[in-house]
């Protein structure tokens, strides 16, 4: 799921440090922001949304070693993760609270003046009040910024706001910004509002779009596919969707009980 500049580019750069950091305090001091200076926003967003929500276990590894860094960025990517749950975390207010707090005492605020994606995690923490007091207006702000300024994660948080307030009309332009940067999230949740148009083309598209999520390994994607394969009578199908999800999802029964549903069916007709 990460992409190819992280994979084959500048990862193998830091595998020699990463093996000898614990421990070695220089390294460490050296390392302190080892992932921001390394990748670009994009590519720091691209892991977060892999780790996050398609399972990928590399993805959650790298950013799990650079916080072990001090990495203020990986430090409040894994607050978030460990806050919200994710496809390979489980929920953990506590643990989460500590890493926030971590990313705010490494810098997080200072560096959120410069980078667009430090600045969309910081106001994500203060929005959540994840290791610091929450403020909702205060975290809008920075995440709106963050938004306008080009970061997919923060437009596809701006559209989930918007839907959730019931504007569907802003919340399908901030998804289609995400998506045009090909964000999973942004990608699945524009298809989903898509799939409620009565336009045909228009619905067409948004199971499109839901397919182009499930492809890249979404678990939510691959679990809403699943049910487009149901309502039209291929259960074998569905089947192998929802166990696809169940597969890369932690702790998510959604999956298995349809997968359940399915048999249950089957075996009483």
């Amino acid at each position: 799921m990460v992409s190819t500049a992280v994979r084959e580019g500048r990862l193998d750069q830091l595998l020699p440090l990463l093996a000898d950091a614990d421990g070695n305090t220089g390294l460490l001091e050296t390392a302190q922001e080892v992932s921001t200076l390394i990748y670009s926003d994009g590519e720091l967003d691209t892991l977060f949304s892999a780790a996050c929500w398609c399972g990928d276990d590399a993805a959650a590894f790298w950013l799990h070693r650079c916080a072990k860094l001090h990495c203020p960025v990986a430090l409040a990517c894994m607050a978030l993760m460990f806050h919200k749950g994710c496809r390979t975390f489980y929920v953990d207010p506590e643990r989460a609270a500590h890493l926030g707090r971590r990313a705010f005492t490494c810098g997080l605020e200072r560096l959120a003046l410069d980078r667009p994606f430090a600045q969309y995690l910081l106001g994500a923490l203060i929005w959540h009040g994840v290791g610091t007091p929450a403020n909702k207006g205060l975290g809008l702000h920075l995440i709106a910024e963050a938004a306008q300024t080009g970061v997919a994660s923060a437009q596809h948080a701006l559209g989930r706001l918007h839907e959730l307030h019931g504007d569907i009309a802003a919340a399908l332009q901030c998804y289609e910004r995400a998506t045009a940067q090909n964000h999973t999230q942004g990608t699945l949740h524009a298809g989903l509002l898509l799939l409620r148009s009565d336009d045909f083309a228009r619905y067409q598209e948004g199971a499109q779009r839901v397919y182009n999520a499930a492809s890249r390994g979404d678990v939510l994607a691959l679990r809403c596919l699943g049910q487009l394969h149901q309502q039209q009578g291929n259960e074998d199908e569905a089947l192998r969707l929802y166990a696809m999800a169940a597969h890369h999802s932690r702790g998510d029964a959604v999956a298995p009980y349809w997968i359940g549903l399915i048999h249950e069916a089957q075996a009483c007709g």
